[in-house]
């Protein structure tokens, strides 16, 4: 067994910017995909290596090449962006105190961010996130 590479609370944020085709991925299998995903470009290792856990690695990596090609991960990036200033705004209001760090907000959209980047260099894409 695999050890999660999401919590509960990250896959309810991520999970609304994944699309379902008319072909897939099943709705079980879209959270064991993204996670092979992130496995993937989080250890380096080739898609031949991808643990079973997270489904055949030709899946997987088609998967990628879909939602790479659809600007999934940028359409993702930019819901995680929106997220943490709809949390600021909502902590912001406090009879005019300064707004506080969200420390686990911060974590969750740098993991994301973190992510997202390492997908974009290793495919030689530019993109807006230095």
């Amino acid at each position: 067994m695999v050890r999660a590479e999401l919590t509960d609370e990250e896959w309810e944020l991520i999970e609304p910017f994944l699309p379902i085709g008319r072909f897939g991925p099943y709705l079980e299998r879209l959270r064991q995909q993204f996670e092979g995903i992130v496995w993937r470009f989080r250890t380096g290792s080739p898609w031949r290596d991808m643990l079973t856990e997270h489904g055949a690695w030709q899946t997987v990596d088609h998967r990628f090449l879909q939602w790479r090609d659809a600007c999934v991960f940028e359409q993702l990036m930019d819901g995680m962006i929106t997220e943490a200033a709809r949390r600021v705004q909502k902590k912001g209001r406090r009879g005019g105190r300064p707004v506080s760090h969200d420390a686990q907000l911060y974590r969750d959209r740098n993991s994301v961010e973190r992510c997202i980047n390492k997908i974009m260099a290793w495919r030689g894409l530019a993109g807006p996130f230095p």
